[in-house]
């Protein structure tokens, strides 16, 4: 089941890349002019440097690069994704490094960010995520010919890179470490929830105790089930009470007998 469902992951990745073409052209991403141009006898390194440096190209591998590693973090299975991502960067990286538009300290920088953005997701808190995201940003713009060009790629990585991540989650589920900080299931009154704010306009209602209280327990008002206090002692299960007061997360109630006479009294 694991490896059918990495294979879906890359297949995933893969296909929505195929439409990217149409959303790069109206940004003048496809003009290969823009790269660096090495002689005909040029080394395999310098030729492959010279592709990698393309426009178009950079923003492709950006898109696998951060989509990878983010569905490998997110999403069950290991391998695939995260390997696609670590490539991309990879190639990002060497491809400008030879084209003499990047140094090791850029690498430095998309190193670093990346792993204060995994630490964010470990350890929640925002300074992680935002020194992450600062350092991976500047790391993947200054390591292009064209710092505009390297912002506009990154920019458009990573809405179209947030789109595949939010599918793959969809269809691969999530990992359970992160199951933790995420509420999947949604608190409502059929199932025994009560807000605050409800909870206080329940003074003056009726039902009926399930448990005996003694003087805490539980009681039935009005359909849902709530832990109550008794305002005079013991009563026992099944009998009829009142709500007289809610004191935070205390819901107080009396005998409804004892609440009738206490009211003809008055």
């Amino acid at each position: 089941m694991n490896r059918w469902k990495e294979s879906i992951s890359a297949f995933y990745l893969l296909a929505l890349l195929g439409t990217i073409g149409s959303l790069v052209v109206p940004f003048g991403y496809a003009a290969a002019e823009s790269s660096a141009k090495v002689p005909d006898n040029s080394s395999f390194a310098e030729q492959l440097g010279e592709f990698v440096t393309n426009p178009y190209v950079v923003m492709l591998l950006l898109i696998f690069g951060l989509a990878g590693v983010f569905i490998e973090l997110l999403t069950p299975g290991f391998g695939v994704a995260g390997g696609i991502g670590l490539i991309s960067f990879g190639l990002y990286f060497f491809g400008n490094y030879i084209a003499g538009f990047a140094g090791y300290e850029t690498l430095l920088f998309i190193v670093i960010g990346l792993l204060l953005m995994g630490i964010e997701l470990v350890v929640p808190g925002g300074i992680f995520g935002i020194l992450g995201f600062i350092s991976f940003a500047a790391g993947v713009v200054y390591a292009t010919y064209d710092t505009t060009v390297g912002l506009i790629s990154l920019l458009l990585a990573m809405v179209i890179g947030g789109v595949i991540v939010a599918g793959a989650v969809k269809i691969l589920g999530i990992r359970d470490t992160w199951r933790r900080f995420v509420l999947f299931s949604s608190q409502k009154n059929e199932t025994g929830y009560v807000s605050q704010k409800e909870r206080a306009q329940l003074t003056g209602r009726q039902g009926k105790t399930i448990t005996p209280l003694r003087p805490s327990g539980t009681a039935e008002i009005d359909g849902v089930r709530q832990d109550v206090v008794s305002d005079g002692g013991f009563i026992a299960s099944g009998e009829p009470v009142v709500v007289v007061g809610v004191e935070g997360m205390r819901v107080i109630v009396r005998k409804l007998l004892e609440e009738k006479e206490i009211q003809s009294d008055k």
